[in-house]
């Protein structure tokens, strides 16, 4: 019977993965056909708006149906099973309408302090999706925390694709001249709550089979308690969670105001806004990436966390494959960038500033995993602290950098703050969670591994260079990427190998490569 349930309970934990990994990847790759139809301008324009629908998505998918999968699955009896997922529901609608109303309300007073008054109407589109939030939070939460993963992950999927599918009809009209840019963002984030209606819809679909109880006013928890845990808790997962997105959110406040103030014209800090967004969809692919390898490893932590040695070599691994997998990431895309961006983009505009942007992909993926292992030990106050700190920090560092060196600032600005978000996390977390992890020999040999990717992926762009113009077409891009990639990657786990970066259990948990690594 427990090998029945535990097979089942595999099973709907791989579903869901997969599910998320396909939704990551949509909301990933749509972007670069979007940003090629509507532009720079247009592309700007959505960009400002989107980081409200990306802390929308980290309660609707990721925070909130955690924490509530969580509380559900401490329940014995279904009555309260049921009864509790009201008392969540009831929380978050409230807390739903007051959001829509509020963005609803000063919506143009945001825009303003966005910098573009026009923006309005899209930040109004987007309010919808709030009024949402507590069906998607609430159902997806139910039932993973009654171990039943189907129904989040096909709602998850058939959100995704419904909504992309919009996006790019709604851009493929503005190519037409049917709309401007700020009435094509509108109908862009229209999309959110379409996709979300369709998505509810699929719950209910199962929701039906359900053989619910009447629904009562029982109280399971104390509404005060359950509001506690739900701001401690469900805030520090989804903190952790939207890290990015937060960065994002800065940015659409400070950023383009700041070229400004750098000496920008309107127009020109508009389409510089708009190429420095071109670093989102990859880095967003860069953390799917990294996050697809370790993310296996740690709901063991939790089970080994009384156990100090096999703790410590757990999280030591998780790590380790993390920053071994997400460094060669980042910085490859850092030295690939004039190709990837002409091959995505269709020319090299900001590729220094989008590589830059994209080496925070290491310190991103370092926050995620680190605070999944605070979560293990219930340090949720350190997860808000260490993240509201990186915040303000680089609230701070974005108008220092921008003014002074223009729209490098932004990227540094990032790195800056989310290296001081770990920092902090790091050095006032106990030493048993971070004792010999990364020792000053290991750094270094990660980082000599790095730099030799780094030179052979520089010095080959530099001989291609004298025979071809390696950005002149993006035929000519994608075949030189097709040949350095593939090289790179052969270089950097040959390198891997030979200075020990991973051990060979470690070397044995990377699907596809590691029975070779193993091997060796």
């Amino acid at each position: 019977m427990k090998n029945n349930q535990m097979n089942v309970l595999m099973k709907g934990a791989m579903l869901l993965t997969i599910a998320s990994f396909i939704s990551k990847i949509l909301s990933a790759f749509y972007r670069v056909p979007f940003q090629n139809m509507v532009g720079n301008i247009g592309f700007y324009v959505y960009q400002q708006v989107y980081p409200i629908y990306g802390i929308g998505t980290a309660l609707t998918l990721s925070g909130l149906p955690i924490l509530i999968s969580r509380l559900i699955a401490r329940q014995q009896d279904d009555n309260d099973k049921v009864a509790l997922n009201i008392q969540i529901f009831k929380i978050l609608a409230i807390l739903g309408i007051i959001v829509f109303i509020v963005l609803n309300a000063f919506a143009n007073a945001i825009a303003i302090a966005m910098g573009d008054v026009r923006l309005g109407s899209g930040i109004k589109s987007i309010s919808w999706m709030f009024l949402a939030m507590p069906f998607l939070s609430t159902g997806r939460g139910y039932f993973q925390g009654k171990m039943e993963m189907h129904p989040t992950a096909y709602s998850q999927i058939i959100e995704q694709v419904i909504r992309v599918t919009i996006i790019l009809l709604v851009a493929y009209l503005y190519t037409k001249g049917i709309f401007d840019p700020y009435t094509m963002n509108q109908y862009a984030m229209l999309s959110v709550i379409i996709a979300a209606l369709f998505a509810i819809a699929t719950l209910f679909y199962f929701y039906r089979r359900e053989q619910f109880i009447s629904l009562t006013k029982k109280k399971v928890i104390p509404y005060a308690k359950l509001i506690k845990i739900m701001i401690l808790e469900g805030g520090a997962i989804c903190l952790a969670s939207s890290i990015m997105v937060l960065m994002q959110l800065v940015d659409s406040f400070t950023l383009r105001k700041n070229l400004i103030g750098f000496g920008m014209s309107t127009i020109d800090s508009q389409m510089a806004k708009g190429i420095y967004d071109r670093a989102q969809p990859m880095v967003q692919l860069g953390l799917v990436i990294g996050m697809a390898f370790a993310s296996a490893l740690l709901p063991t932590l939790v089970l080994n966390k009384d156990n100090p040695r096999n703790f410590q070599k757990i999280l030591t691994s998780v790590l380790h494959i993390s920053m071994v997998l997400t460094s060669a990431v980042a910085v490859g895309m850092f030295s690939l960038m004039p190709l990837i961006n002409t091959v995505l983009f269709g020319n090299t505009q900001g590729s220094f500033v989008i590589g830059t942007y994209c080496l925070s992909i290491i310190f991103a993926t370092l926050i995620i995993v680190y605070s999944s292992v605070l979560q293990s030990f219930g340090n949720f106050k350190l997860i808000m602290f260490s993240i509201t700190f990186g915040i303000f920090a680089k609230i701070i560092m974005t108008k220092l950098m921008v003014v002074e060196f223009g729209l490098i600032g932004g990227s540094i600005s990032t790195l800056i703050a989310l290296i001081l978000a770990f920092l902090v996390s790091w050095c006032m977390s106990a030493r048993k969670l971070h004792a010999s992890v990364f020792g000053l020999g290991y750094t270094f040999k990660l980082i000599l591994n790095l730099m030799i990717m780094y030179i052979f992926e520089i010095c080959s762009l530099k001989l291609i260079n004298l025979f071809v113009n390696i950005n002149s077409h993006r035929l000519i891009s994608t075949s030189i990427l097709a040949v350095l990639v593939p090289l790179g990657v052969l270089l950097y786990f040959i390198t891997t190998i030979k200075l020990k970066l991973l051990t060979s259990e470690e070397c044995a948990t990377m699907p596809f490569i590691g029975k070779y690594l193993k091997n060796k």
